[in-house]
């Protein structure tokens, strides 16, 4: 079989059984082949910060160099020239995290020694998009302490819900599922009682 042509049939899946299972949707994808998996890794402040808990920035470098997404541009690249001119290709991820590394020592949350100060210790375990902005915020006083309805009310600016893949395509859903339309609504409600 040709290297483009081999797929791996290695795979695990957890099938809850519950009231809006779809069974033909679930057999149709059972029967399918797979997607391919594709990396989104995006150096960002949390990243780092929770990255340099762990590690040094040479191991961190070492992780990129084996990464998923490394590894993507890699098997990507058609030609035996092009694989040479991409073997440092994880260096654009390297840069990246190293320019948020200058940033982070700048700002005082990483030492000289590349080792998280105690302000980047406590910002590391901040659960918000932007945990620089909240933790600059917090370090200059400026969040309404003595009032928790404000204090949420400013902490919801910082939280993002991002949307999830977990909405189902029209078609797919069982029509007793679906919710019905305005129009059939209106229809029903403007139908003579019986």
């Amino acid at each position: 079989m040709p290297a483009a042509a081999a797929w791996t049939a290695i795979g695990f899946a957890l099938a809850v059984p519950g009231r809006y299972m779809d069974l033909r949707l679930v057999a149709r994808l059972l029967a399918s082949r797979p997607d391919k998996v594709v990396s989104r890794i995006r150096i960002n402040f949390s990243m780092v910060l929770n990255l340099l808990l762990s590690y040094t920035p040479a191991q961190v470098e070492e992780l990129l160099k084996r990464s998923f997404a490394t590894w993507l541009l890699m098997a990507n690249a058609e030609e035996s020239r092009q694989k040479t001119r991409m073997a440092n290709v994880h260096e654009v991820l390297w840069e990246d995290f190293q320019r948020h590394l200058a940033f982070l020592k700048e700002t005082g949350f990483v030492d000289n020694d590349d080792r998280l100060t105690a302000d980047g210790e406590w910002a590391s375990q901040l659960r918000v998009d932007q945990p620089l902005l909240v933790a600059e915020c917090l370090r200059q006083g400026l969040l309404p302490d003595q009032d928790a309805a404000q204090m949420a009310g400013v902490f919801a600016c910082f939280v993002n819900e991002k949307e999830t893949d977990d909405r189902l395509e029209g078609r797919l859903v069982p029509n007793r599922l679906k919710k019905p339309s305005t129009a059939s609504r209106r229809t029903s409600a403007d139908s003579p009682a019986t």
